[in-house]
């Protein structure tokens, strides 16, 4: 529908930590019969800042930042780094317990802050792709993701560090599927405890219903949400 020649598909961190990566972009050819091409880090942060740039022009020292799953580019007009420190490679090597430990949350800034490159001091930063908005979204309260309300959205640092806080005591959601339905249930702070929270889904993923809604309060969970389902019924442990 958008008048496109060609297909190429592109691999990124995973891909590249992959010990079967050109095998596995090499199958998506044979399957499928796209081009693919496997790029370096320093690719994906240059493809990165042209994509932020097209069709807008970026102040002097504007840093372009896009949190991936396996790594996290930092891009200038004259400068760029890829840093492996991606959400899942951070989740996977420090955030072990559910949910997780002061000591791991701890950890895992440490190991940030060290990677974190001290030079060049941005003047602004523009954040992209996946992680990011969907701070953003959490910042707004949406429903569901919203492009229009999202983009070029400033949120202030101490919004962020309180969705950051909130997050921190977050446990993992545990999703199942209903008949033509998904259930997705979540912990999260309140009143003064946890709340056990959950949500309707269609089969695309497009929240069903006014809100979530509360299945119980605790002053403190033990372990996190635990779905299993026979057709349109559900058994839930916690």
């Amino acid at each position: 529908s958008l008048g496109a020649e060609r297909t190429l598909c592109i691999g990124t961190s995973a891909v590249r930590d992959a010990e079967n990566g050109e095998a596995f972009l090499g199958e998506i050819e044979w399957s499928y019969g796209f081009d693919t091409r496997l790029l370096t880090g320093h690719e994906e942060a240059r493809l990165t800042v042209r994509g932020v740039a097209a069709g807008r022009e970026l102040a002097r020292g504007t840093l372009v930042v896009d949190v991936g799953g396996g790594s996290t580019e930092l891009v200038r007009a004259d400068w760029h780094q890829s840093l492996e420190l991606g959400c899942v490679r951070l989740t996977e090597r420090f955030l072990r317990s559910d949910p997780p430990t002061a000591y791991e949350l701890d950890a895992c800034r440490e190991h940030v802050r060290a990677q974190l490159p001290g030079e060049p001091r941005p003047a602004r930063a523009i954040g992209v792709a996946g992680t990011v908005t969907t701070l953003a979204s959490l910042h707004l309260g949406l429903p569901q993701y919203d492009r229009s309300a999202v983009d070029g959205l400033i949120v202030p640092a101490e919004a962020m560090r309180a969705i950051s806080r909130d997050l921190d005591s977050a446990t993992e959601a545990d999703v199942v599927a209903m008949g033509s339905r998904w259930l997705v249930v979540w912990r999260e702070p309140g009143n003064g405890g946890s709340d056990l929270v959950g949500r309707f889904a269609d089969s695309s993923g497009v929240p069903l219903g006014p809100g979530p809604f509360s299945i119980a309060s605790s002053s403190g969970f033990e372990y996190g949400p635990r779905l299993a389902a026979a057709g349109e019924d559900a058994c839930l442990l916690w």
